[in-house]
């Protein structure tokens, strides 16, 4: 028997709408909070970088000052799809420690 590389359309049928779970809930709430550039054809990646780097500025600012000195824009909550966003960036661009960067090398 020969290893099968091409499969008709028939075959791939079921597959073709298959999702991704996780980003398609993340994208759910981008556009429930109408924020942009979180469209169909944008870059997801990207956006998701710019609220990890928002959300961890933010961080930083509110633990360097006492609550009553950050200013009340601070300490107002991302709205759910920019938490969504930066956890989805923290989870997926920091490899866990277990990652054998020398195995992965070899191949």
């Amino acid at each position: 028997s020969s290893l099968r590389i091409m499969h008709d359309a028939q075959t791939l049928e079921p597959y073709r709408q298959v999702g991704d779970p996780e980003l398609d809930i993340i994208l759910d709430l981008c556009n429930d909070d109408e924020l942009p550039g979180a469209g169909r054809f944008d870059d997801i990646v990207t956006l998701a970088a710019s609220a990890y780097t928002k959300l961890e500025q933010r961080n930083t600012t509110s633990k360097e000052k006492d609550d009553d000195d950050v200013p009340p824009a601070t300490k107002t909550s991302f709205p759910p799809s920019q938490k969504a966003l930066a956890e989805f960036y923290k989870h997926y661009m920091h490899p866990p420690d277990w990652v054998d960067w020398d195995q992965i090398q070899r191949g």
